[in-house]
């Protein structure tokens, strides 16, 4: 069987730090996202997407930002929010009284025109 010749890349999700023929080890519960395949350490593995890395621990993101699994937590853009846990900036709505502009990027809330309005 010509696969069980190959070595393959440790999944998204896992790693492995030595060379032979162990198994991949999954990244901890909180951190089990890695950004790519053939992670190398535990330093790789993320917060999952819809939180973000403290320093210590994963949080929950907040109200207002975006996680999408990088360990970071990105503000939404001018005049959006999100609910808590987000996780890509297509979460951000516009706030009351803006809207998608329609003529510039989508992730863009213009203030709605006269004579109109949004809830």
């Amino acid at each position: 069987d010509d696969l069980a010749s190959l070595c393959l890349p440790c999944p998204k999700g896992q790693f492995k730090a030595t060379v032979g023929d162990e198994t991949c080890t999954s990244c901890p519960a909180a951190r089990g996202n890695t950004l790519q395949e053939a992670s190398k350490s535990q330093g790789d593995c993320k917060c999952l997407p819809g939180s973000y890395d403290n320093g210590t621990a994963c949080l929950t993101c907040d109200p207002g930002y975006f996680c999408e699994g990088t360990g970071i937590n990105t503000l939404c853009p001018d005049h959006s929010s999100t609910n808590r846990g987000a996780t890509a900036l297509a979460d951000c709505k516009c706030v009351l009284g803006f809207a998608r502009a329609l003529t510039v990027a989508a992730s863009t809330c213009e203030p709605c025109p006269s004579g109109t309005y949004k809830l």
